[in-house]
């Protein structure tokens, strides 16, 4: 990992496959050409949303797996409660059935996530004992992608708590919550579990 000048670092074990993210104090959004930058909702936008509402980012690189064991990489385009689309190339995008999915699973490698005043860079490593993980069970239709290409999105927060969402309304204020994963249950069809980190 490259030493910026006065970095802080904030320790934060992300995403699936495991993405290590160090944060920096910095107003300067810059990528290396293997690099992906993904903006970060600016605190004006944030104050727009609804009270059970919050903005939360998605890796552009998205592995989905299939309950038949197969498995492919695309951007995440769109999701209802019936289906998810993901474009797999420019040219060709794949419509799935919630009932054939197992799960989503976001990459962070080489994803530069961008806001104001914070720049956190994605690494692999892995993640699987990371205690800052928190699993939110949400309704299906909850997800809102805005933006996919630029890792956009809102989730509703309306199934969970009310301590709970108070809370995680105010940590959403003053940083992100990036989505690592999301596993459809067979169980629940009509709920999906959404594991997210705070940054």
């Amino acid at each position: 990992m490259k030493l910026l000048s006065k970095i802080i670092l904030i320790v934060a074990v992300l995403l699936s496959g495991g993405a290590y993210l160090s944060g920096c104090v910095s107003s300067k959004c810059e990528t290396n050409p293997d690099e992906i930058l993904v903006p970060l909702p600016t605190q004006a936008e944030k104050e727009k949303l609804a009270q059970d509402e919050i903005f939360v980012q998605l890796s552009p690189k998205a592995e989905v797996y299939l309950k038949n064991k197969d498995s492919y990489t695309g951007l995440l385009m769109a999701t209802n409660s019936q289906q998810i689309k993901v474009a797999v190339d420019s040219s060709q995008k794949v419509s799935e059935d919630i009932t054939n999915l197992e799960k989503v699973v976001f990459s962070y490698k080489n994803i530069v996530l961008c806001g104001e005043s914070l720049v956190i860079r994605g690494e692999e490593k892995d993640n699987s004992t990371d205690s800052k993980l928190e699993n939110w069970s949400v309704s299906l239709d909850a997800l809102n992608l805005i933006n996919p290409t630029k890792g956009l999105a809102k989730l509703k927060l309306k199934d969970l708590e009310p301590e709970d969402r108070k809370e995680i309304r105010q940590i959403a204020q003053d940083s992100s919550y990036v989505i690592e994963q999301i596993n459809f249950n067979s169980d629940s069809p009509e709920k999906i579990t959404v594991k997210v980190k705070p940054q």
